[in-house]
Parts: structure tokens; sequence; C-alpha cells
């Protein structure tokens, strides 16, 4: 039996048809149909949908959207029981990563297997998104070769013919694929690919920069991929520019109300303008990286960034 995604929708009032808005963004954006739906669906189905003689299923349609750079919207759209259960394991499967922590990792696995098995089948973007998960709890375990091969079979599911080298050609990505590229980095960058990975990510914020991306997936990704770059420069011992990379991913989260990552830009600010010598200053960032990860509860991550700044600049800072 089929539910509405908004069926809790004043019948009173017009609704908003998903076809309309999609074929009206996607002109005025002037993006081909063929670049849109490239991957997710035929240029047949998305004419269809685009003047209303066809639904999008859930993801199809969230695809399509995030592509669009536009919010998901209230649509009525129908959606079967199967479809709603997955959307729920998805927006759990989701906050749990976020939250960290090996704790988590039985669950989502548990979660996965019924995402896996609550139907006979799931769809090109369903597996894409199990696929994604899946690596990124592989990768949890330092399984890097499994974590890597499954990002590559996810990101293909929709973006069939892609490659690291044209990476920069790619003017359209939905959130999984930006997920895909962001941990593809990473597990190349352990494996020692370092001038890739961080081309990946410079990509993606060029990318986000220059598209007019809906400001939720801006404000979610964008200190995500900051957040790994800072790590990157670093690393090269490049203080200045890990520096500027964690302001700019401070900024973001404080103007669009995301914690997630903001107590480790703030750590990471701290620690470069320690490096700097500017230890006043370091201080100040440092003590509220640490203040954020206490009201987070993130007491391992407190714990070990106030054990290695106490190690490596003894008293020269005050926390």
């Amino acid at each position: 039996m089929a539910k509405s995604i908004s069926t809790w929708y004043n019948k009173e009032m017009s609704y908003y048809h998903a076809g309309t808005t999609i074929k009206e963004t996607r002109e005025r954006k002037k993006i081909a149909q063929e670049d849109l739906c490239y991957g997710l669906c035929s240029v047949a189905t998305l004419s269809k949908i685009e003047n209303g003689r066809q639904n999008p299923n859930r993801k199809l349609l969230e695809a399509l959207t995030q592509r669009l750079g536009i919010p998901l919207g209230l649509y009525n759209i129908p959606i079967t029981q199967v479809e709603y259960r997955r959307y729920q394991i998805e927006y759990e499967v989701v906050r749990l990563l976020a939250k960290g922590g090996a704790k988590q990792d039985e669950e989502l696995m548990n979660l996965l297997r019924e995402y896996e098995s609550c139907s006979k089948g799931m769809d090109s973007l369903e597996q894409q998104f199990y696929k994604t998960r899946l690596a990124i709890l592989h990768e949890r375990k330092n399984e890097l070769k499994e974590a890597r091969s499954l990002l590559e079979e996810s990101i293909r599911l929709s973006i069939p013919n892609f490659s690291l080298e044209h990476i920069h050609t790619h003017r359209l990505l939905t959130r999984d694929e930006v997920t895909i590229l962001i941990n593809l980095a990473r597990i190349m960058y352990f494996q020692n690919e370092r001038e890739t990975a961080t081309s990946i990510l410079y990509s993606l914020k060029t990318f986000f920069e220059q598209q007019t991306s809906s400001h939720e997936l801006f404000s979610k990704i964008m200190p995500c991929i900051l957040f790994n770059l800072a790590n990157y420069e670093e690393d090269n011992g490049d203080f200045e520019a890990e520096c500027s990379l964690a302001q700019e991913g401070i900024d973001i989260c404080i103007k669009h109300d995301k914690l997630a990552y903001l107590d480790l830009l703030l750590f990471q600010k701290g620690y470069a303008l320690a490096k700097l010598g500017e230890f006043k200053k370091a201080g100040y960032y440092l003590t509220r990286s640490f203040n954020l990860s206490l009201l987070k509860d993130a007491l391992d991550r407190y714990e070990q960034g106030y054990s290695a700044v106490k190690e490596e600049f003894g008293n020269k800072i005050k926390i």
C-alpha cells in the first residue's frame, strides 16, 4: 500500500508538482536533460516526470533535486511501505555515522542488513546508499581495500563513465556522490595517493563554491571537505593553509548553525596557530574546541586533543 510523502498536506491548497519544479529549475540553469538525468534515468523518463505524466520514486526525486541544487520540498509523491521503511533506515544510519564511534558499528550493520533485506531487490540508488555506508564501516575497521572497491562500484551506479582524471568536469552531483568522493579521497590518502586525494577534495570545494547547491547540502558537506583538506595541509606542514581552511569551515558552521565539525575545526585552527607561534590565539580556539567537545559528550575526542596539545606545547598555551 502506497503512502504519500506529504499525507499531512492541506488538500484545499495547491499541490507542488515535482516535475514542474525540476523542469523550471533545469531550464533556468540551462542544464540539458541528458546532463541532469545521466546515470539516474532515461531522458524519456525525465521528460515524463517534467510533464507530470510520471511520478519519480523517492530516491530518484532526491537525486534530481540534489543535482539541481534545490531543496527536496513538499511533493505529493506516493511511496510504498518498503520505500518508507528504507527512508527511516537511511535517516538513522546517517545520524549514527555522524555521531561516530565504534559503539555504533554493530547497530549500523544491523540497520544495513535490514535495509538490504526488507524487499527482494534494491534499485541502483538504493544500492548506492547501501554500498557507500557499508564501505564507511569497512574503512572504520581499516579494511581499506574492501572499502575502496565498494566506493568505486558505488559511484559508477550513477556515473557509469566515472574517472578520477575527469572529476573536475562533473557539474552535477548528488549528496551520495559527494559522500563517495570524500571517503574515496580519505582512503586514497591513507594509501599514500596523497596528491590525487587532495585534488579530489579541492575539486569538490570548487564545485560547491561555483554551484548553486541548496544551503542544506552546502552547510552539511562543506565543513567536512574543509576539515579533511586542513588535515592534509597540516601533514604537508603548511599551517597557514590549515589555519585558513579551518577558519572557512568555522564560518560556515556558525553561519548555518551546524555543530558536527565545529569542535574539530576549532581544534585545527588552534593547533595551526600554535605551530605558527601564536600561542595566545591558539589557546582561545583550543579552549572553545575542548568546551564544545565536552558539551557534545565527545570525551574521547577531548582527552586525545588535550593530551596531544599539552605534550607538544606544554605551558606555552593556556587552556
